[in-house]
């Protein structure tokens, strides 16, 4: 129960971020992808990022970004 309650509050972040409604720029936090007119589903996908370590690999930014794109 608390593991949906948190992707939910992930994800109205994660629109808040992108639409703009927070103080925060989307493109310091997502990687946008380029050609978002040939996109399935939504226009605002977010692309992943690759690192070499795995210690970001439960941040905010790389945790949201599979459900998201589920949408």
């Amino acid at each position: 129960m608390l593991e949906t309650w948190r992707k939910r509050g992930d994800l109205i972040e994660t629109y808040k971020i992108l639409s703009g409604k927070e103080n925060i720029e989307s493109n310091k936090v997502f990687e946008l992808p380029n050609n978002a007119h040939n996109l399935i589903g939504h226009s605002m996908k977010i692309s992943v990022k690759r690192y070499r370590l795995n210690v970001r690999k439960f941040f905010f930014s790389q945790r949201v970004v599979a459900h998201w794109n589920m949408w």
